[in-house]
């Protein structure tokens, strides 16, 4: 099975995120969700993510606090296109025997739907 990134949004972002310009282009975070896809067969999945900047990190906390790191993706200013081939890049070059495996490498990045799903 082959992965491919299919696309790329945010419910905090009211226009794609090829349009999207931050008022500050160091200064900003919000939720993107990553939809995954098999090359060949179809269907898709979510990931889900918090993409910020050093900048947006140290304006909204204080210096004392702890941050957990889990499904977070850091850059250090807005270029959509940069952000989107290198997550293209990595998923598109995912290839593994079943889809879980796909889905926990893809994991990495974004909080996976089916993540903690048990039978």
């Amino acid at each position: 099975m082959k992965a491919e990134l299919i696309d790329l949004y945010s419910t905090d972002i009211p226009e794609l995120l090829s349009d999207f310009l931050p008022n500050v282009k160091d200064n900003f975070g919000f939720l993107v969700r990553m939809i995954v896809g098999e090359k060949s067969l179809g269907g898709e999945e979510s990931f889900d993510f918090f993409l910020y900047t050093p900048n947006w990190l140290l304006s909204n906390y204080k210096g004392d606090d702890i941050v957990f790191g889990i499904h977070y993706l850091i850059v250090f200013e807005y270029n959509y296109e940069k952000i989107y081939n290198t997550l293209r890049k990595y998923i598109n070059n995912l290839e593994e025997k079943i889809w879980k495996d796909i889905g926990l490498k893809s994991g990495r990045i974004g909080h996976w739907e089916f993540q903690d799903y048990r039978k």
